[in-house]
């Protein structure tokens, strides 16, 4: 994927991310966090946001910068300050890899249950299956609020990735919902249909152009 600019794909993803869930990232104010960046030559601060209704939200992370280096940043923890209380994200702490950027979904209505957060991007939606990208380098957590799932289990670990459901799970009010997992390059061939089907592009075929050069000067 990359025979059109890469660029393309990244924004076609968020295309698909917004067409669904945009209407209620509109009206969520965002937070800069008050140990933010204090210019573009810092590159030991780690650059993060949020976009939130009070309750639930998105959390944006931005480890990249052009034509800068970004060096990873290790023992990575946010806490969010809720109306309802103190929310960490993630339970233990990760490393966020260098020139990497991404947003998760806290607190997320899915099919009724709750998603407390996920270490896994957002994409859309085809009914009650979500299709999220696995962030290069994390661990893909999932983790629901107790009550909300038929069960005990609610939270899932380095989950893997795939074109199939990988997380088949009941609602405590007894609906389905299904989670995919795709990785990097399938989260970027992923598309819709004009009626709403989920559907993967296939990669292009390399393509070599022969081209000549001559010294003009040293």
């Amino acid at each position: 994927y990359g025979q059109i600019n890469p660029q393309y794909y990244w924004l076609r993803r968020l295309h698909l991310f917004l067409q669904d869930f945009g209407s209620a990232l509109a009206q969520m104010p965002a937070i800069i966090p008050t140990n933010h960046v204090s210019g573009a030559t810092d590159v030991h601060t780690l650059r993060w946001s949020v976009r939130s209704d009070g309750r639930s939200g998105y959390l944006f992370v931005n480890n990249y910068q052009r034509l800068q280096p970004m060096p990873a940043k290790t023992n990575v923890q946010f806490q969010l300050n809720l109306p309802d209380g103190k929310l960490v994200i993630p339970q233990l702490p990760v490393t966020i890899p260098a020139d990497s950027f991404f947003c998760w979904p806290f607190n997320l209505n899915l099919a009724g249950a709750k998603l407390t957060y996920a270490t896994a991007q957002l994409i859309c939606r085809d009914g009650e299956t979500f299709y999220f990208a696995k962030i290069p380098g994390l661990s893909a957590d999932f983790v629901f609020e107790v009550g909300t799932l038929a069960g005990n289990e609610t939270t899932f670990r380095t989950v893997e990735t795939g074109r199939q459901p990988v997380l088949k799970l009941r609602t405590a009010a007894g609906k389905q919902l299904r989670i995919v997992l795709l990785d990097e390059a399938d989260s970027l061939a992923i598309t819709k249909q004009n009626d709403g089907s989920i559907s993967f592009d296939k990669p292009g075929k390399p393509v070599v152009q022969p081209v000549s050069a001559k010294l003009v000067r040293e």
